[in-house]
């Protein structure tokens, strides 16, 4: 029997640290409470506050536990979210680019970024990144 799929909201996840919480009235129902997100379980694809995830749950002695989870929202500027890495920098022109396996399966190449997307951060090659990006 195949496991139950349900849909949930993110309450809350850190990219740094690779984790967060999933909201579901279902799977509050079931396990008592909210959902533990891990990054790897995202398959390169990234989430914020308030996507809508769908997901199964597996029990684990900390609690439930999201797996084989597939974002179904896209931000409202129509730019999905990613976990990838800075795959080229150059610093005298300010830009490079940034992809992953997620991203590249959606767009077919990796991404272009300027460096004023890092704010504070000084772009290194192999720096890993959440980005945003969207075809055009």
């Amino acid at each position: 029997m195949a496991a139950p799929t349900y849909i949930g909201t993110v309450r809350s996840f850190n990219p740094h640290k690779g984790w967060g919480f999933v909201e579901c009235e279902d799977t509050k129902k079931i396990y008592g409470s909210d959902v533990f997100l891990l990054k790897n379980e995202m398959n390169g694809f990234g989430v914020s506050k308030g996507d809508q995830v769908s997901f199964n749950v597996t029990q684990s002695d900390k609690g439930a536990r999201a797996t084989n989870v597939k974002v179904l929202t896209v931000g409202p500027d129509g730019q999905q979210s990613f976990f990838g890495e800075v795959k080229s920098f150059n610093p005298t022109k300010g830009f490079g680019f940034v992809g992953g396996p997620a991203s590249e399966s959606l767009f077919g190449k990796d991404c272009f970024v300027m460096r004023s997307e890092f704010g504070e951060a000084w772009p290194e090659q192999g720096m890993h990144v959440q980005f945003r990006a969207k075809m055009g």
